[in-house]
């Protein structure tokens, strides 16, 4: 019994070896082959340009316009001197000029415009970041199903091969007009029963490893259970908690680029034209004309709306703080109940050693008994199931403190 035993699990032991898949990898795998990951190059293209747009503003402005007009009445002298003929001046009138202007002083409008922009960038950024996160949730699932679903395969392997060889074991007996064909019934119907939740466990599986390796690309046919290190002081790192963090400093930002707009905006200008009549209105002839100076803008009464506009980007700002505060209180307790788990599944999987060493005494002298008549087969079957069902539950425990360790760390923000 022990040989076969040994030799089971040394068959499952290599069949499972070889170069095996992390949690880790199938992460990163997945993440570089997700669509949403390669849009932050797009948002700091994005960035670049808008960047490059605000940067303009300081460049000189040059622009071309021209006008042809007819008026009904042109200027005219309201006095007549003696031998003097003063022409009419032309009802239409042409122009065509060249203005260029230059900002000497905006306010700090660049400026503020440049720092909204990188900060829009990091807010799509960690958004960006929030999406992938809900992948990894979907694959740390599968990740930890496909782990599971092995496990019961691995029992149920186990088993199978078990009454197998009791099943041989049996048909030597009967020949010998020592066992009934009862016995040899019952063990035949616990193993189509074995292979009947084999098959529907291989299905399972399949489909699982076929939605992994769709997301990831890797053959994910050999997981690796994770053992993840875990420090309970260390700092939670949520991409929600970021975007909180960036959207309040936005609307700093945004008062900024609003009391930026309300400053005096100084610039120079030239005008460069040609038309007639040119600056001498009371010529009738064309000729060029230019025009230099320096001049400035200043809305000093806007009815309050820059005032009334912070004051709402104020509450805003109140509002995210109390998002913050409710974020943080829920992610306190989460983490306090992963806590829990992780110690609960350590003292089980700490249990579940010693219950499969007292469980593996009961089949060895079941097995002996059995041989010699003294408890039926079902009777062994039994003990067998509560040994099989220990395995399952260590290894249960095992997964399951793998889960809360990594699901802690996910919940830190660190996985």
């Amino acid at each position: 019994m022990n040989k076969l035993l040994i030799h089971v699990l040394l068959v499952l032991t290599f069949s499972a070896y070889g170069q095996q898949v992390t949690l880790r990898q199938c992460l990163d795998s997945a993440i570089a082959r997700y669509a949403i990951s390669h849009q932050s190059e797009v948002y700091n293209q994005i960035l670049e340009t808008e960047s490059q747009i605000s940067s303009s503003i300081n460049l000189p402005q040059v622009k071309i316009a021209g006008q042809a007009t007819w008026q009904s009445q042109a200027l005219e002298l309201p006095i007549k001197l003696p031998g003097v003929d003063i022409p009419a001046l032309n009802q239409d009138q042409y122009k065509i000029q060249l203005e260029i202007s230059q900002s000497i002083y905006n306010g700090g409008l660049v400026k503020a415009k440049k720092e909204l922009s990188k900060q829009d960038n990091a807010i799509n950024n960690t958004q960006n970041q929030i999406e992938i996160n809900k992948l990894k949730q979907i694959l740390i699932f599968n990740y930890y199903q496909i782990l599971l679903v092995e496990n019961n395969l691995d029992v149920l392997k186990t088993q199978k091969a078990i009454l197998t060889q009791k099943l041989e074991d049996l048909t030597q007996l009967e020949q010998q007009g020592m066992m009934s064909q009862d016995s040899k019934n019952l063990l035949k119907s616990e193993l189509t029963t074995i292979e009947i939740n084999q098959i529907a466990l291989e299905t399972q599986l399949k489909t699982l490893q076929e939605k992994l390796q769709f997301y990831t690309g890797l053959n994910v046919t050999n997981l690796e259970i994770p053992d993840e290190s875990i420090h309970f002081s260390e700092a939670q790192n949520r991409p929600e908690m970021k975007l909180l963090s960036f959207n309040q400093q936005k609307i700093s930002l945004t008062k900024n680029l609003n009391n930026a707009a309300q400053r005096p905006n100084v610039f120079a200008f030239s005008t460069l034209g040609y038309g007639r009549p040119g600056l001498n209105y009371l010529s009738n002839d064309f000729s060029t004309f230019a025009i230099i100076g320096v001049g400035f803008q200043w809305q000093l009464w806007n009815w309050n709306r820059t005032s009334r506009q912070n004051q709402i980007l104020d509450l805003q700002t109140s509002l995210i703080e109390n998002q913050k505060e409710v974020f943080t209180t829920n992610l306190d307790a989460e983490l306090l109940s992963l806590k829990g788990e992780i110690a609960a599944q350590t003292s089980i999987l700490e249990k579940t050693e010693q219950l499969i060493e007292l469980r593996k005494k009961v089949l060895e002298s079941a097995d002996s008994r059995q041989k010699m008549g003294e408890i039926t087969t079902s009777d062994y079957v039994k003990d067998l199931q509560n040994y099989q069902k220990a395995l399952l539950d260590q290894k249960n425990a095992q997964l399951k403190l793998s889960l809360a360790k990594s699901n802690y760390l996910f919940a830190l923000g660190n996985l």
